[in-house]
């Protein structure tokens, strides 16, 4: 099972880091990605004990027409903090037949908007025409219920159906990363 297990890996690793651009229904170059970035938000696969290690969700307008992800009645942020596989990230265990172990996640869960200041609707989020914006980054030290990430293989996902312009947009995503 250990080369199922390094196949999986190497499967998750060659998917281009979470990207998931819609082909079909939907919005027309809109792209979303889960990335793994060190403190510097510089994109990384390989970190070494005790680095910072964040996750975040980005979106890419490949268009040249800007696109307005939310309006005054469907905010995306709502949308996407209320998906409980937000930054959760799970453990490969290659020594039982490849099995995921749940670790933690990289914010406090649920995020209540009004109790941290953040309206429920703010501005809209845009992203201009052929440019890229974050919807969301947190680190994974920045939750104190987290204890460090000990060496190994690690993996998270987010699979949502997001409101957007009143257009139901697909996202299926996942990243995997490694502590040395």
């Amino acid at each position: 099972m250990k080369t199922f297990g390094s196949m999986l890996w190497v499967v998750v690793a060659m998917t281009g880091f979470g990207c998931s651009e819609d082909d079909g229904p939907g919005i027309p170059g809109l792209e979303f990605r889960l990335e793994v970035v060190d403190d510097n938000y510089e994109l990384r696969e390989i970190f070494q004990k005790n680095e910072k290690i964040g996750l975040q969700l980005k979106v890419v307008n490949h268009s040249n027409q800007e696109i307005i992800l939310d309006d005054y009645y469907h905010s995306i942020l709502p949308q996407i903090y209320e998906n409980e596989n937000l930054f959760f990230v799970y453990k490969w265990d290659l020594n039982a037949d490849n099995k995921l172990d749940s670790v933690g996640r990289a914010y406090i869960f649920p995020i209540n908007f009004l109790m941290i200041g953040l309206p429920i609707y703010s501005e809209p989020f845009r992203v201009l025409p052929n440019s890229e914006g974050i919807i969301a980054r947190f680190f994974w030290d920045d939750n104190p219920e987290n204890e460090p990430l000990s060496g190994g293989k690690y993996y998270s996902f987010l699979k949502d159906d997001l409101l957007v312009n009143n257009i139901i947009v697909k996202i299926d995503l996942e990243v995997a990363f490694e502590v040395k």
